[in-house]
């Protein structure tokens, strides 16, 4: 099993988004975002977190033998982005209401449960540290929201009729504008240089533009995953090995353009109909099903031409 093959798996696998903390000797503050969290038993209580060996997180937690995790909400996705950028560990506690208590690891007073930990064994395992954690105690929120969910590298939330409407419209104008968030691109090539190949292929196929601010290079949030998944390409030989270029990969601009605007010449009339309300349901729910729909389309398209020209190939 190769590692892209792994990852690409994985982006199916929807988790909650919880916030590890921990805090040293001297009271400097240190977080991270994360998915793999599991429970492990009830007697005695006990969850297990996985921290890559790389993450800065994790010497100042072996150090503490304590931590937290903050199980967010869809109100706190701005604290989930934050954490999961590279920048200096004091700079992502500027987002969010933070307190101490029982262990004095750092506790986000809006997130729906917060456990704290003492660490109780640790086991290496690849590229990643499995942390068991005593749970020392739980503080959940009175008034609970929706949880955050993350899978196939995008946020979201569970659809459920006791979300008030009002919360659904007010998420999806906060995605708006978050997706008009810039992302730097110095931290994106820290982490891996060839994404700046990625990035010049996708500018070549029209996907993204470019853009200076703060005289630095930035892309926007949408922009950014655009950039990932045509990385994966990459990884996969689609794009390299098998010959493909800008000029073929511009097909799926050309085709998005062409659905989004069929889709709202029809739509015209039940948008003038509906209230924002209801226009924010329909589309929160109708989104995904809608590029889930376009993708098995894609895929059984694409299918039946390869099917058909190994059916008509000489022997």
């Amino acid at each position: 099993m190769d590692r892209d093959s792994f990852r690409i798996g994985m982006r199916y696998l929807a988790a909650g988004v919880n916030v590890i903390t921990t805090a040293d000797a001297d009271g400097a503050r240190y977080g991270m975002t994360a998915t793999a969290v599991c429970s492990v038993c009830a007697e005695p209580p006990t969850l297990l977190v996985c921290v890559n060996q790389r993450n800065t997180t994790l010497a100042p937690l072996r150090a503490s033998g304590a931590f937290a995790v903050n199980v967010l909400g869809m109100k706190d996705r701005a604290v989930a982005e934050r954490f999961s950028r590279p920048m200096e560990a004091r700079e992502k506690f500027a987002v969010g209401d933070w307190c101490t208590r029982l262990t004095g690891s750092p506790v986000l007073q809006s997130s729906l449960v917060t456990f704290e930990c003492r660490v109780s064994r640790t086991l290496s395992v690849g590229t990643h540290e499995v942390i068991f954690g005593d749970i020392a105690a739980v503080h959940v929120l009175p008034v609970a929201h929706g949880p955050l969910l993350y899978g196939h590298g995008a946020y979201g939330a569970l659809a459920s009729v006791s979300v008030p409407e009002s919360e659904i419209l007010q998420m999806l104008q906060d995605g708006v504008q978050r997706a008009a968030s810039p992302v730097s691109l110095e931290a994106l090539l820290r982490e891996d240089p060839e994404v700046q190949s990625d990035i010049d292929f996708a500018v070549d196929t029209g996907a993204i533009s470019m853009r200076a601010a703060d005289e630095q290079a930035q892309l926007d949030a949408l922009d950014a995953q655009i950039v990932s998944l045509l990385g994966l390409a990459r990884a996969s030989g689609t794009i390299g090995e098998a010959g493909l270029g800008p000029e073929d990969y511009r097909v799926y601009v050309d085709a998005a353009e062409a659905v989004a605007e069929k889709e709202f010449a029809r739509l015209e009339e039940a948008m003038e109909r509906l209230d924002p309300t209801a226009i924010a349901r329909h589309t929160h729910s109708g989104l995904e099903v809608a590029n889930l729909l376009f993708s098995a389309l894609h895929t059984r398209a694409v299918l039946r031409r390869v099917s058909k020209r190994f059916r008509g190939a000489p022997a």
